[in-house]
């Protein structure tokens, strides 16, 4: 009857099997939808869940499932699932359902996912898929996987496996991606709390009520890969701070209890994520609760070229998406992430040509001040090369960004004598100190958040002076924090004095190598990004030098 008519006619169907063979065989335009995503999903949270177009985009999707997951979900669970009142809400329930079919479809082969009949080879491509990145976190959480892959396959011991990993760094950097990652890669359930979310269960009772019921759930899920984020949020019984020391304290010990439940059962892989782990309380910190801590980095040029080219695929020329990668140095994934979601947003709704100004309007890369960026490049070209010169080898890698720079280098050694502290002081302040040096004053980079070069560098000094029975207070042993410990006026001058002769003996040492601190400045202001290795050939590090 409908085709009798001139109207405009549309089908529907979930499969076109389904239709009749005429309608196939006809010259009828058809159009197959995609599956459900989570940008799509995001889209319609944004319309359905917000009177503004506006919702908490980065803790949606972190609650969301895998887009496999998503992509099985009927419209009656979505419907069901869009009856939440949030948009995180949502997420959470849709990713509970994923969890239940999940669990359904393991019980109906015998509880875990089969190992046994993958080769090694397989199982490790699967790993390296999903697992991609070159630095110190990423190669653990391969490795741990492949640990994981084996134990299930019956071919490890669980207590030959590293079972706990503690990521930190910088917000935004991929902590929770590559902890999903790491499920994913292994082919298990993944779990994710949080403090933040414990916290918001009620009172303290019902708060580790909470954090109980997550780790009951994790030992029952096993083998999987449980995630806790925000674990700084814990604070530590070292706090010399009286407000909430018995809140503190019990939530601290309860989460010591729970830990250590879930590493006396098999088949979890628990992983932490903090920005600063010099915050933790010890006892969270020690071998048996988190075995291994790995520094996230921000991504390296190459990184950031990969992550632009899966998100925007041949749309820019292959020198545009070079220049593009160099210009984003500094950013992080979560950066990335959001710009290129942004710029296809405008050039849908806009009618915008998708190209690199608008990635950059995203990317909010900006005319850089080349004084500023002079400035900065100094700063890090001095951090290198005193570390270069008294631990060889020890930088990994320096990036320059518009807003400041890292020098990742190699962890201290666990065993320090007085003469390591005062190396690694001149180290910290020897950024200040090619400031002074060539541009004649500092700047406030040396200064600012907790792992700043000046905190870092009081926190050490104090620490030599009160904690490690090397300084003026002798083998006296004084636990507080840093505000409490400066009070006294002869301790902070001491403290004083340390920083400023490691700042003269990095002026010192610089002076004599200025020429080579001006050409790795240079390099880097060219190209944003240099190895450790690059370094040492501009730097001439292999040449000796007697301070």
């Amino acid at each position: 009857q409908a085709l009798t008519g001139a109207s405009p006619l549309i089908l529907f169907c979930d499969d076109a099997h389904e239709l009749l063979p005429e309608f196939r065989e006809a010259p009828v335009r058809q159009l197959e939808f995609a599956p459900l995503t989570a940008d799509i999903l995001i889209a319609v949270l944004q319309a359905s869940h917000s009177a503004t177009g506006r919702i908490d985009e980065a803790a949606t999707r972190a609650a969301l499932p895998d887009e496999g997951a998503l992509s099985q979900l009927d419209m009656v669970q979505l419907l069901l699932a869009l009856r939440a009142s949030t948009a995180r809400d949502v997420a959470a329930q849709i990713a509970q359902m994923a969890q239940t079919a999940k669990d359904a479809s393991s019980s109906a082969t015998g509880g875990q996912s089969q190992r046994s009949g993958e080769s090694a080879g397989a199982i490790t491509d699967q790993i390296a898929a999903r697992i991609s990145g070159n630095s110190p976190a990423h190669e653990t959480a391969r490795r741990m996987v492949a640990d994981l892959c084996a134990w299930q396959a019956g071919e490890l011991d669980w207590a030959d496996c590293s079972r706990s990993l503690l990521l930190y760094g910088a917000p935004g950097t991929g902590k929770t991606w590559l902890a999903r990652s790491m499920g994913a890669a292994a082919d298990v359930h993944f779990l994710q709390a949080s403090f933040a979310e414990w916290q918001a269960a009620g009172p303290l009772n019902t708060m580790l009520g909470a954090m109980v019921e997550s780790f009951d759930k994790a030992i029952k899920s096993a083998p999987c890969v449980v995630f806790i984020d925000e674990i700084d949020a814990c604070g530590s019984r070292l706090d010399g701070s009286a407000h909430n020391r018995n809140y503190r304290t019990q939530v601290i010990n309860g989460f010591l209890e729970q830990i250590d439940r879930l590493m006396r059962s098999e088949g979890a892989l628990l992983i932490g994520a903090c920005n600063f782990p010099e915050t933790l309380d010890p006892a969270i910190l020690r071998d048996g609760r988190f075995d291994l801590k790995c520094e996230m980095p921000l991504p390296d040029r190459a990184t950031i070229h990969v992550l632009l080219s899966r998100g925007l695929g041949e749309r820019l020329a292959p020198d545009e998406l070079d220049a593009l990668s160099t210009e984003a140095t500094g950013k992080t994934p979560a950066e990335l992430d959001a710009a290129i979601r942004a710029a296809k947003s405008d050039a849908r709704h806009l009618g915008l040509s998708l190209d690199a100004a608008l990635l950059r309007k995203h990317l909010r890369i900006d005319a850089v001040d080349p004084k500023i960026l002079r400035r900065i490049a100094l700063h890090e070209a001095g951090h290198t090369l005193m570390a270069q010169h008294l631990a060889p080898g020890s930088v990994r890698k320096i990036t320059l960004t518009p807003t400041g720079g890292e020098t990742q280098r190699a962890a201290l050694p666990a065993a320090l004598t007085k003469v390591d502290i005062e190396d690694e002081l001149a180290t910290l302040l020897a950024g200040r100190a090619a400031e002074r040096l060539v541009l004649g004053d500092a700047s406030n980079g040396a200064g600012g958040p907790q792992n700043s070069d000046l905190a870092l560098a009081t926190r050490l000094a104090l620490d030599l002076e009160t904690r490690l029975g090397l300084g003026g207070e002798g083998l006296t042993h004084t636990d507080a924090s840093v505000p409490q410990l400066l009070t006294d006026q002869a301790r902070r001058l001491r403290v004083h004095k340390h920083l400023q002769k490691a700042e003269a003996r990095a002026m010192e040492f610089l002076k004599a190598r200025q020429a080579d601190l001006n050409a790795l400045a240079e390099e880097l202001v060219a190209k944003r990004e240099v190895s450790g290795e690059e370094a040492k050939r501009i730097c001439h590090c292999d040449e000796s030098f007697v301070e």
